[in-house]
Parts: C-alpha cells; sequence; structure tokens
C-alpha cells in the first residue's frame, strides 16, 4: 500500500441483540482499529470511510429468526444496498444460522464541494436475535 496509510476495524457485538424488520446490527466494541480512515464509535450501527481507496469488508453473525422463513444480513452503503454484499438462509423459528458475506467497496476522492464518505451499515431482512456479529473493514489499496 505506497503513498496510502494503513486503515482497518474489527468491531463486534457478542451479547444478544434485538433487532427488528430491516434494522440494523449495532456494533458494541472495537477489537482492533488502526488509521484514521475509518470512522466509528462503539455502540454504533455505522461504519465510516473517509479515505478513497477500496476497502475489503467482512461481516458474520448468528442470526435466530423470530419466525420461519427467508431471512437476509445484507450491506448497505449510504441506504443503498451494495449488490451481492448479502447471506440469505430460510431460517427456522429460534434456530440458530450462521450468516456471513464479503465484498469490496471502492470510496472515490472527496473534495470541497463534493463528500464520498461511505457509511456502512449492516441490515437484517426480518426480526431476529442476533450473537457474535463482527465486521471487517480492512483498506486493501
Amino acid at each position: 500500500m505506497e503513498g496510502k496509510r494503513m486503515a482497518l476495524l474489527n468491531a463486534v457485538n457478542t451479547a444478544t441483540q434485538a433487532v427488528v424488520e430491516n434494522g440494523f446490527i449495532v456494533y458494541t466494541a472495537t477489537n482492533v482499529k488502526q488509521g484514521c480512515g475509518i470512522r466509528y464509535n462503539d455502540g454504533s450501527n455505522t461504519i465510516s470511510l473517509k479515505d478513497n481507496g477500496i476497502y475489503l469488508v467482512e461481516v458474520n453473525a448468528d442470526v435466530v429468526p423470530t419466525n420461519a422463513g427467508l431471512i437476509s444480513m445484507q450491506l448497505l452503503k449510504n441506504n443503498v444496498v451494495v449488490p451481492a454484499a448479502k447471506a440469505t438462509v430460510t431460517g427456522t423459528a429460534s434456530s440458530t444460522s450462521s450468516l456471513s458475506f464479503s465484498t469490496l467497496i471502492k470510496v472515490p476522492c472527496s473534495c470541497n464541494c463534493v463528500d464520498n464518505t461511505a457509511n456502512l451499515q449492516v441490515q437484517l431482512t426480518a426480526l431476529a436475535n442476533v450473537t457474535n456479529a463482527s465486521i471487517v473493514v480492512v483498506r486493501v489499496a
């Protein structure tokens, strides 16, 4: 990564959290954070990518749906679903499913007129309890 500052984050929530339909996973603790290009505060559901570059994003969580049926965990960038950054399972009520996905996110340069910050959130499409949630974000280029 010549010429680029290293930026990385691993945020987690190991406790059980109830997430409403189309709600967001909250991360309560930071395992590792380095650099200033990634902004995140413990207890938040949003991770902001401030510096331009390409970021690898990996997400995983154990999900227990309240009702049987399809449930998806998906990544949103600035309130828009990121194509293919999604994991879906046909869940059984009160049965745990492990969901995970990874993707690359490109953040263009910002200037005085344009703020290209990428705000990332992880959303569930159905009511569920979530445990062992983890997100890893690393600037790779």
